[in-house]
């Protein structure tokens, strides 16, 4: 049976995984309708990961010095910062920002919720909480991109982001709330 601590890293992990897609997808389609070449949409890309390089080893120690909460709700709120900025005012730096904000908080969702995952529970169950984590975040790597496509088609790029924005809001309540 899986503690409630193991539901819980496994849902930062869904939701985090989810805004992160979603919004690749989302950034993607919103540069081409605003007339970006395929090396704009590269190096929009390519922001998503230049956080992830030059920052990981010190979130690594940021979240051993403090712990997981602190940390969680600050890369989950420039997260929610990054998306609103592209639904409040679309535009090429605002797309630059999300990418930024948005790659920033999956490398704390890599760095901070695996060791999390690790460390729950006894010996034997550790395996099954980091098997429960990762299951969690696949099943996010399939269905952020399927959801951000309807999303985009029924309702416009714009709103994505701000569901997206919704998203990275209930990540940061279940880290204040959970303390985890």
């Amino acid at each position: 049976m899986l503690g409630s601590n193991v539901l819980v890293v496994q849902a930062l992990g869904f939701f985090g995984t989810v805004a992160f897609i979603g919004s690749r997808v989302a950034v993607s389609l919103l540069a081409i309708q605003t007339g970006s070449g395929p090396a704009d949409i590269g190096m929009l890309f390519f922001l998503y990961s230049v956080a992830q390089v030059l920052l990981g080893v010190a979130t690594g120690r940021w979240i051993d010095r403090v712990g997981l909460v602190l940390p969680g709700v600050v890369c989950a709120l420039a997260t929610m910062a990054g998306l609103a900025s592209v639904y409040v005012m679309p535009g090429w730096w605002t797309l630059v920002l999300c990418s930024v904000a948005t790659g920033s908080m999956m490398m704390y969702c890599i760095t901070g919720l695996n060791a999390a995952a690790g460390e729950l529970g006894d010996p034997a169950r550790r395996s099954a909480s980091i098997a429960w984590y990762m299951f969690g975040n696949s099943a996010a790597l399939g269905i952020g991109p399927v959801l951000t496509g309807f999303g985009v088609d029924l309702h416009g790029a714009r709103t994505v982001f701000r569901s997206e924005e919704h998203t990275s809001e209930l990540q940061s309540r279940l880290h204040l709330v959970c303390r985890l």
